[in-house]
């Protein structure tokens, strides 16, 4: 890579980071057309997947790119945060819930609608299932796919490129990996678990485990050895 490489890598980054997410679809009248799909979140995560890949050679980069090392961090480590921070947001863990009582109401309203033109003569029986409750229930259950896509790209892919990224980026500076993780809206009492199932404790984390969280740590091994033994 060269200085030009990570300048048009960064404003490719800066460009797909930026763009909105895809919006829920309820609309009635139209089809699900199946031309996007998870596309928005594909190509988000791939951003910070690629970043995290480059951290591994970031002192490389920044002395064959003589590019500061400093803003380079900073830059890339705002936008994981502000992807982590668009996926936190777009997941509704009660999705399945309200979509249930969405769908009770709207097969209530539905079924008056129908009886209701079949009395007016404006549609006849035999004329098969109404292609407007077709595309909502399908939006319905694309939806909840997407919500446990986005479930899936956070924890499982996400997450762990997040916090390895900021790790390579910060070495030993506990404070500046903390706060990139608040950034993307993770409370104190949340990062200890984050770090546990993202990079855990060995000798090149062992920074993170200090203060708090080193007891926070040390209380849930003791209690999985405790629960263990019994």
């Amino acid at each position: 890579m060269n200085a030009e490489d990570v300048r048009v890598l960064s404003w490719i980054f800066y460009v797909v980071v930026s763009a909105d997410a895809f919006s829920w679809d309820y609309d009635e009248n139209t089809p699900k057309d199946g031309l996007y799909g998870n596309m928005d979140y594909e190509l988000k995560t791939g951003v910070v997947r690629w970043m995290s890949s480059l951290s591994w050679d970031i002192s490389g980069i920044v002395s064959r790119c003589g590019v500061k090392r400093k803003e380079l961090c900073r830059i890339w480590a705002e936008y994981g945060v502000a992807v982590l921070k668009t996926f936190r947001t777009q997941y509704d863990p009660e999705l399945k819930q309200k979509q249930a009582r969405m769908k009770e109401e709207y097969d209530k309203m539905s079924a008056e609608r129908t009886l209701r033109l079949v009395q007016e003569r404006k549609l006849s029986l035999f004329c098969g299932a109404d292609p407007r409750s077709i595309y909502y229930n399908n939006k319905l259950l694309s939806n909840e796919d997407r919500n446990n896509n986005c479930k899936y790209h956070l924890e499982k892919r996400l997450e762990p490129a997040f916090v390895e990224m900021l790790v390579r980026f910060y070495p030993g500076q506990a404070g500046e990996v903390v706060k990139y993780l608040k950034k993307a809206g993770y409370a104190d009492q949340e990062i200890g678990d984050l770090i546990d199932r993202t990079v855990g404790r060995d000798g090149r984390t062992e920074f993170l485990y200090k203060g708090d969280r080193e007891r926070q740590h040390d209380r849930k091994i003791k209690s999985r050895g405790s629960g263990h033994m019994k």
